[in-house]
């Protein structure tokens, strides 16, 4: 029974000590990423934001979250400070894009899932995008945005945009 013990215990131990712990491969879109353009293709043509109001996406191992504001120029201040008025409020609801859920990628495509949103209908949706690098640069263009039960927003498909972003870790 000794000798038994003193073959197994060794034999186990090596097992034990030669099992590698496998890291996950990072994702390539991994990192927190700042807006520098926003081109949306209009019916007249392509317009380009080269200067756009702030926005952030960080994408981690499985989630992301994605702050941006579309507009040109920054809203001003609240007319009294912390006190939006009715349509202040509209202005502000309307300037922002804002959602955060999970993620997956393939070799050219990208799909968010919200989990939290500022459109109640698109929790639970779906966002695809096509995604390529230039350098540090990501760039990601709308495919299509569903809604929680699969009704299209058909003002993304119809005004297709295209965002660059800088890598900033």
């Amino acid at each position: 029974m000794k000798s038994i013990a003193s073959i197994f215990i060794p034999l186990l131990f090596v097992s034990f000590s030669c099992q590698k712990t496998v890291q996950p491969i990072p994702k390539p879109i991994e990192g927190v990423w700042k807006v520098v353009t926003i081109q949306n293709v209009l019916p007249q043509g392509k317009f380009t934001n080269s200067n756009p109001q702030p926005g952030l996406f960080i994408f981690t191992g499985d989630y992301y979250s994605m702050v941006w504001m579309p507009r040109t120029v920054k809203l001003p201040d609240n007319k009294q400070i912390w006190q939006p008025t009715d349509q202040e409020k509209v202005d502000q609801f309307n300037s922002i894009i804002v959602n955060s859920g999970s993620y997956t990628i393939s070799d050219s495509l990208l799909l968010t899932v919200p989990m939290v949103a500022k459109t109640p209908e698109f929790i639970g949706g779906k966002a695809t995008y096509r995604w390529s690098f230039d350098n540090d640069t990501l760039s990601i263009a709308v495919l299509n945005i569903y809604s929680h039960n699969d009704i299209l927003d058909e003002g993304a498909k119809k005004y297709p945009t295209i965002i660059k972003l800088l890598r900033l870790e």
